[in-house]
């Protein structure tokens, strides 16, 4: 039986079931938020603020507790305090409180968290926050809800690591929290029950900033255009929790979403973190095997109205079907035996036509030694929550192969290679392989190196004339 994923939902600073205390808070003006850093814009653009001494309570039953606002703090060099400060207790247990003196504005940040709560019972946030003017910023919630949880109506978070999110070819993990396609026509797709979806992700500055576009589609309805716009320049910052785009609303019902990247290696990557959903039935639903997606043909035929086959009939054709395979079977060994005595002289490795292969030596051929891509990959990103870590991801190494004269034999190979008095190939090192590409019909590798998983003989590339 297979485990149900544990999805979070998403509290927004609008909903009833937060109790702000009398009137110290307020809506504060989403504008403002604009330009905050590069953590993307306000969920749902939304904010309650406070500039005076407040709290805040809100209930739930959940495994997990996440806070997230809007940090602007300021610090008074004469006393060394910040302003705002705040903190976070679960059942009267002061919980974890991120960074509090971070002096820039800055969008989804986590002020508190708590990861780990008891499921049998029922827990009560509560926000104290002291401030001499500046104001503090609320913004929204997650929770991990129980497994048989159900609602009337929530926001689910589903990321990219749900069961229900099924990518195609061309995607790639980038750090630990999303997965990413530059490659035209890369697919992903979300199965869901819900009446809106919000996908999301971010922009790395690693790769090209140029704009491109992607499409969406609805239970294979008509595909909607939506821009990736990039980024302003190559010097701008990592663009994080940036929303997509917002499907229009939907019957309550399943839905199947698939996006389609339009772009490719020059252009900004699409970049998927997660989706919210907007639910409205129970939470937690197994989502159906990728295969069912596909209608087979139906199993259904008519009556045949004829008389059954004799039980005789059936087994004589079995018998006689097994004699005619044995017969045909044992003159086809026979021929092959006769016109290949040699087998161990065979090459045992697919081969790849010499045109191609040469096209793969121009591809490569202006890669410098250790060569370093000229465009980065996906997979060389590093994960941003280790940014202020590491700037650097992983090097890609690339084989610089230098124009080969053209003789009846090419070799191949990245190692040292040698030939020893009698002719023979010597390899020195622990080579991967050894490619020898023919030009006409000249000698080949001896036999006893036909089993040698290091050499690998191409036929020639003849012209059409």
């Amino acid at each position: 039986m297979s485990t149900l994923p544990h999805r979070q939902r998403v509290i927004d600073d609008t909903d009833p079931t937060i109790q702000y205390g009398s009137n110290d808070w307020f809506i504060a003006d989403p504008s403002i938020f604009t330009n905050a850093g590069n953590f993307g814009p306000l969920y749902r653009n939304s904010s309650h603020a406070t500039t005076s001494s407040a709290n805040l309570t809100f209930s739930f039953n959940g495994t997990d507790l996440h806070v997230f606002g809007t940090i602007n703090v300021s610090i008074n060099s004469t006393t060394n305090t910040t302003d705002p400060t705040w903190q976070c207790f679960v059942d009267d247990i002061k919980i974890g409180n991120t960074n509090p003196t971070f002096q820039y504005p800055e969008n989804n940040q986590l002020l508190c968290w708590q990861p780990e709560l008891v499921e049998s019972s029922e827990h009560v946030l509560t926000i104290h926050v002291q401030t001499k003017g500046q104001p503090f910023y609320f913004d929204y919630l997650l929770y991990t809800t129980l497994p048989d949880a159900s609602f009337d109506t929530a926001v689910l978070l589903y990321p990219y690591t749900d069961p229900s999110v099924s990518f195609g070819p061309g995607w790639e993990i980038i750090g630990s929290a999303e997965k990413g396609t530059n490659d035209y026509g890369s697919q992903v797709s979300l199965s869901f029950h819900g009446t809106s979806v919000i996908p999301y992700g971010f922009v790395p500055n690693q790769l090209p900033p140029n704009a491109t576009w992607a499409t969406y589609a609805i239970d294979d309805g008509e595909s909607v255009n939506f821009t990736l716009n990039g980024l302003s320049s190559p010097q701008s910052s990592t663009e994080y929790f940036v929303p997509l785009f917002t499907t229009p609303t939907l019957p309550s019902a399943p839905h199947n979403l698939v996006l389609t990247y339009g772009g490719d290696n020059q252009h900004t990557p699409l970049v998927i973190q997660g989706f919210y959903v907007t639910n409205t039935t129970t939470v937690f639903s197994e989502p159906s095997s990728p295969s069912s997606s596909t209608s087979s043909p139906s199993a259904s035929l008519s009556p045949n109205p004829t008389q059954p086959t004799s039980a005789g009939a059936i087994v004589g054709g079995v018998i006689g079907g097994i004699i005619l395979v044995t017969v045909l079977g044992f003159f086809y060994s026979k021929r092959r035996r006769q016109r290949h005595p040699d087998l161990t002289s065979a090459n045992p490795y697919p081969m790849s036509m010499a045109q191609n292969l040469e096209h793969a030596i121009r591809k490569y051929s202006s890669f410098p030694v250790p060569a370093i891509a000229s465009q980065p990959h996906l997979h060389s990103l590093p994960n941003h929550r280790a940014a202020a870590a590491s700037n650097s991801g992983p090097s890609r190494n690339y084989t610089h192969i230098e124009h080969v004269a053209p003789i009846q034999l090419k070799l191949l190979t990245t190692p040292h290679r040698n030939s020893n008095s009698a002719g023979d190939i010597v390899i020195e090192g622990n080579p991967s392989a050894v490619v020898g590409i023919h030009e006409d019909s000249g000698v080949r590798f001896p036999p006893e190196c036909a089993l040698d998983s290091r050499l690998v003989e191409l036929p020639p590339g003849y012209s059409p004339d």
